[in-house]
């Protein structure tokens, strides 16, 4: 019964919508499948909604061990017609593999009775339980409960607050995953899109806990069908990254106001929170969806009015831009100076104002001063703003050239002058 769930629920992952592309999709290959086949394969594809995808008599090369008369009562769901698919996605698993060795562990997480840390990639031998402070006045450690540091045998003292273990030699056992995978998308007898999975990895499928309370070992076992499904997922993922490149979502705008757009496209045809659009250089975020429409927040506006626009396309490379500002300059006030801050945006993505922390040197005085900074841009690339250091505060105002910011700074020092290049 789980093995049909697992079938039906695989097959009937959509409704049928014209607005959609219809995709035939053939399995391939050898080795081991069973674990890749029972559900995973592609499941981010056909939970997209994106697709509609038909699934042919290639399934058998997969699942041998099914009789398909047994599970559905039309076959029509896996030998029906595929004249209305215009694309073939043909995915080729030429090797899937699941091999076990063993491995040994000499050390085992104890954190009542362990008498070893874990320090720069080794373990340490110290003494259980006891814990000591610095003191400067005395410049030695002392014995303090509540201390960061312990001491090795050797006479060592270590700043340590992570786990403890004991040597507790056990063999373990792991498993080694490899998956070699080609697939390509057909439309026709053209090939549209074709690329290549490949990946092996090691994972725990025995391992050992100690248990300090009662003193012995608790065997734990991890089912090796957890990491067949981790890999199929990064592989359906892979996969429908680049069908998403080539099925780019088009919708229109229904209504315009305020700020918000709802487009004529949802979750039927794959539309998620978080989805772009682009329409005319503007840019929206969909922050609601229902079936058959979305609410997208403008998070890019230059000049076009919502209102004129009429269509919008998927803008899939979408990134926010990060709030960060660098900066490096010199000003006759403090030298050369770093700056690491943050920074506020308009809906044009320009530089609005920022505060930043800033370190400086100067190299006449030979004196290090470190302060905070804030700047405004009151029209254009004009700005304002003012600086408060250790010794001394100041007000500015400058004029922005791209990224250079010349400025004139009026502090009790009398005026001086400045600049610096920010991202």
């Amino acid at each position: 019964m789980m093995k049909k769930n697992l079938l039906v629920g695989f097959i009937l992952i959509a409704s049928i919508l014209f607005s959609k592309p219809y995709v035939q999709l053939l399995f391939s290959g050898s080795g081991k499948m069973s674990d890749l086949a029972k559900g995973y394969t592609l499941s981010s594809v056909t939970d997209s909604e994106r697709f509609y995808i038909y699934f042919s008599e290639a399934f058998k090369v997969i699942f041998k061990e099914v009789n398909f008369q047994d599970l559905f009562t039309s076959e029509d769901l896996l030998t029906g017609n595929f004249k209305n698919a215009e694309y073939k996605l043909v995915l080729d698993v030429k090797d899937f593999s699941l091999k076990t060795f063993k491995k040994r562990r000499i050390y085992l997480k104890d954190n009542e009775n362990g008498s070893y840390i874990y320090v720069d990639g080794r373990f340490i031998n110290v003494y259980v339980g006891r814990r000591y402070r610095y003191d400067y006045s005395k410049d030695r450690y002392i014995p303090d409960k509540k201390g960061g540091y312990v001491k090795s045998i050797d006479g060592n003292y270590y700043y340590y607050l992570g786990d403890f273990y004991r040597r507790q030699p056990v063999d373990e056992v792991w498993v080694k995953i490899k998956i070699n995978a080609d697939y390509s998308l057909y439309r026709g007898a053209e090939k549209v899109i074709s690329g290549t999975f490949k990946k092996d990895m090691e994972r725990e499928q025995v391992y050992y806990t100690y248990d300090a309370l009662n003193g012995h070992l608790i065997k734990h076992y991890n089912n090796e069908k957890l990491w067949a499904s981790e890999l199929a997922e990064e592989l359906s993922n892979k996969v429908l990254n680049d069908l998403k490149k080539k099925f780019i979502i088009e919708a229109e705008v229904i209504k315009a106001k305020d700020m918000i757009v709802v487009i004529d496209k949802g979750e039927e045809e794959g539309v998620k929170p978080g989805t772009a659009f682009e329409g005319n250089k503007n840019i929206f975020v969909v922050r609601e969806v229902t079936r058959n429409t979305a609410e997208a927040e403008v998070v890019k506006l230059p000049k076009t009015p919502l209102e004129k626009l009429r269509k919008l396309k998927e803008k899939q490379d979408f990134k926010f831009p990060l709030p960060l500002h660098i900066g490096v300059g010199y000003s006759t006030l403090n030298g050369a100076y770093i700056s690491l801050g943050m920074n506020a945006i308009d809906l044009n993505w320009k530089e609005k104002a920022f505060g930043f922390a800033f370190i400086s040197y100067d190299p006449f005085k030979k004196k290090m001063n470190y302060g905070v900074d804030f700047r405004s841009y009151v029209f254009k690339n004009l700005f304002v703003g003012f600086t408060s250091s250790v010794d001394s505060f100041c007000m500015y105002g400058g004029y922005s050239f791209f990224k250079l910011n010349p400025y004139i700074s009026l502090s009790a020092s009398g005026v001086t002058f400045g600049g610096d290049l920010t991202w």
